[in-house]
């Protein structure tokens, strides 16, 4: 018996089979039975349990294979949308406060609304517009170095220098970045 809460977690089993259960998130409480009785094991983020259905063995280690979710990216049309139009997955929530001293800055969260692809050396383009149509680009880099999961978010920060003290608009177009 596999018991999950709020949890994200691979499940192999074929007939015959010992049975593999692989947890990226949250926590699995894996019960089987034997000929002593009924033994569990709670496995973490990180883990896996094996579970033998001929003679009830439980075991636990930990996960040593980093492609054990590659199965999920192939003849997967989600996959593939997430990877042909990643701009649609990321969600960028922003505030922007111009300080009255030809500064404006802008904090936010962009998070990766995908459910298997993930992105990283993400680039977005910052556009202020203000009076007369004057405009402003300055590019910023999202935590370089870092791969953004899917449902993980990250926080920015920057401060652009514009001669205008109040904004009229601003957007941002994610400029570029790598699909992992």
């Amino acid at each position: 018996m596999v018991k999950a809460t709020g949890t994200f977690f691979n499940l192999k089993a074929r007939s015959a089979a010992p049975v593999r259960i692989t947890v990226v998130e949250g926590r699995i409480d894996l019960t089987g039975a034997n000929s002593s009785g009924t033994e569990a094991l709670t496995l973490i983020a990180g883990e896996q349990g094996t579970y033998d259905p001929k003679d009830g063995a439980l075991v636990k280690a930990t996960n040593t294979d980093r492609d054990f979710l590659g199965w999920r990216k192939h003849n997967n049309s989600i996959y593939k949308s997430e990877t042909t139009s990643p701009r649609l997955y990321l969600d960028n929530q922003y505030v922007v406060k111009p300080n009255g001293t030809h500064q404006t800055v802008i904090e936010g969260r962009l998070t990766n609304t995908a459910l298997i692809a993930s992105y990283s050396a993400i680039k977005v383009k910052i556009v202020l517009t203000g009076p007369k149509n004057r405009r402003f680009e300055s590019f910023l880099d999202i935590n370089p170095g870092v791969v953004l999961s899917p449902r993980q978010s990250v926080d920015y920060r920057t401060t652009m220098t514009t001669p205008f003290t109040d904004k009229t608009a601003v957007y941002f177009v994610v400029d570029n970045l790598e699909v992992n």
